[in-house]
C-alpha cells in the first residue's frame, strides 16, 4: 500500500530512473515525454516491458 506523498518521497530518494513496474501498471514521475520514454526503455532494456504491457481488449 502507498500514499500518494509515500510514492512522491520515494521518488525523490531512490529511483534512479523515473518510474517503475508493478505486472500491467506503470507508475512514472510525471506524464512528462522524457521521464516516459525513459521508463518505457529501461524496461525494454530489462526485458520486463512484455510484462508491463497488456493488450487493449477492443
Amino acid at each position: 500500500m502507498a500514499t500518494p506523498q509515500k510514492l512522491v518521497n520515494h521518488f525523490e530518494k531512490e529511483m534512479e530512473i523515473p518510474g517503475f513496474n508493478i505486472k500491467h501498471l506503470i507508475i512514472t514521475k510525471t506524464m512528462d515525454h522524457d521521464d516516459i520514454e525513459k521508463i518505457l526503455k529501461y524496461l525494454e532494456a530489462n526485458d520486463e516491458l512484455i510484462e508491463a504491457s497488456r493488450a487493449l481488449e477492443c
